[in-house]
């Protein structure tokens, strides 16, 4: 249609390709997410370098769950209000795309794409787009069920690996 298209920077950032990974279950999901943040925090990774951001409530009380169990020490900004979660700790922060806007971390993992869109599409594209670019250096998606945003960010993340 004649208008140009320009390929995307990467602003400064460096690092891997995205990763996409789909389980047979949220649980599983949560508990991939956790063996993964485990991993990358014993290769010298710290666990305040490491942001969880979840699409839905349900999806957060199964990282939680999942991260208590597999030990990975986490702070949970539930909301604004919350006095648990203490920035400076070494922990992983968990909370919303909403919450993460300003914040950068050297690895992202964005748990429960397999139940967005849930509402509006266009209002979810956008806060994806802030979920995703607060990775510097890595960045995991999962999902357990296919949805138009797991698919279309399966099919992207295959590509780039290719």
């Amino acid at each position: 249609d004649g208008v140009p298209l320009i390929s995307p920077e990467p602003g400064g950032r460096s690092g891997e390709s995205p990763r996409f990974a789909e389980l047979a279950s949220l649980n599983a999901e949560c508990l991939y997410i956790g063996e993964q943040l485990k991993s990358l925090q014993h290769s010298g990774v710290g666990w305040n370098d490491m942001g969880v951001f979840y699409t839905a409530p349900f999806v957060a009380d199964e990282l939680a769950a999942a991260f208590t169990r597999l030990g990975v020490p986490f702070d949970w900004l539930k909301d604004a209000a919350s006095k648990s979660f203490d920035p400076s700790r070494a922990t992983v922060k968990l909370m919303t795309p909403h919450s993460s806007k300003g914040l950068q971390y050297r690895v992202v993992a964005i748990a429960g794409l397999g139940f967005w869109p849930y509402k509006d599409a266009n209002e979810q594209a956008r806060l994806l787009y802030v979920a995703m670019t607060r990775a510097t250096h890595q960045l995991l998606m999962t999902s357990c069920k296919r949805s138009e945003f797991s698919e279309r960010l399966r099919v992207l993340c295959e590509r780039q690996a290719a």
